[in-house]
């Protein structure tokens, strides 16, 4: 059972959010299934596309169209299961989600910041040092927590 927090709260918050918070093994296994699964949906979309003629044999061979197209299916990815979810699939398999700093469900103009600021240069290395929070939660005011985690566990993340 996780302690509730005390008078002298702030004293205490780094303790106490530690008990939920994400590892860095998860964070880093969240990276790593999600770019997996970011990749196999970009690709099957790219085939589809191809199969039903949206795409033609030029248009798979242009970088002018693959790559923006690219970007944009890994976006969409990435924006669209942590809006609907709450979590990516690869947070589905670490037991992880996302939520504000409040332990509420973000709102979509956060999450699609939460996307763009993944494309900041070495955010995945923003988590080497420190807490499990990278730039993409600290730019937003989000956090990864444990699924078990419920916004009545903590009254401020």
């Amino acid at each position: 059972m996780k302690q509730q927090p005390t008078d002298n709260y702030k004293t205490n918050e780094a303790t106490y959010l530690a008990d939920y918070m994400a590892s860095k093994n998860q964070r880093f296994s969240n990276l790593m299934l999600d770019l997996l699964f970011a990749f196999l949906f970009q690709g099957a979309v790219l085939a589809l596309l191809e199969g039903i003629g949206i795409l033609d044999e030029n248009m798979m061979n242009s970088r002018r169209v693959i790559v923006p197209l690219s970007f944009l299916l890994v976006f969409l990815y990435w924006t669209g299961t942590e809006y609907l979810f709450g979590k990516t699939p690869g947070k589905s398999i670490t037991k992880t989600k996302v939520v504000m700093m409040d332990g509420s469900k973000p709102d979509l103009l956060t999450v699609v910041k939460r996307t763009l600021a993944r494309l900041i240069p070495f955010d995945p290395f923003s988590f080497l040092f420190g807490a499990p929070t990278g730039w993409h939660d600290s730019l937003t005011n989000t956090r990864v927590v444990e699924d078990d985690f419920t916004p009545e566990d903590d009254f401020m993340l």
